[in-house]
């Protein structure tokens, strides 16, 4: 099982640790989500796309304690994504994350839910809290 510990620093924030998988086609919202989540704690591991992301799961799956998937990309969407790492791993939790409502992505995925979503642009605060409740509800 990936290592998702959480802690308290001295200031009492929240702290996270373990890896997790974010898949973006645009270069700025990955490199912005691995910073966020760094300076929280975590290691990240970045794809571009399904393909990549698919190839760095073969490797570190066993690892990986969530994945941050962006719905809309070429070639493997991340619904696609989702069922293939899930497939690979089953109870992974996935969180989507899209420029559309939640109510529309909510309803494309009713048979087989992500573990949350999250709207495009977030924040970093958005992130982390959405991030924390994700790992502990597991």
């Amino acid at each position: 099982m990936p290592d998702a510990r959480r802690s308290a620093d001295t200031t009492g924030a929240w702290r996270g640790s373990g890896l997790l998988l974010v898949v973006d086609d645009e270069e700025t919202v990955r490199v912005v989500a691995k910073e966020i989540l760094e300076r929280q704690g975590f290691t990240t591991l970045v794809a571009a796309d399904g393909r990549e992301a698919i190839a760095l799961f073969e490797t570190h799956g066993d690892k990986i304690a969530a994945a941050l998937v962006d719905l809309t990309m070429p070639e493997i969407d991340g619904q696609e994504l989702m069922e293939a790492l899930r497939a690979m791993r089953p109870g992974l939790p996935v969180v989507i994350t899209s420029g559309y409502s939640e109510e529309d992505i909510m309803e494309r995925f009713s048979n087989a839910p992500p573990a949350a979503f999250i709207k495009k642009p977030y924040g970093s605060r958005e992130l982390v809290t959405l991030i924390k409740k994700v790992l502990d509800s597991r």
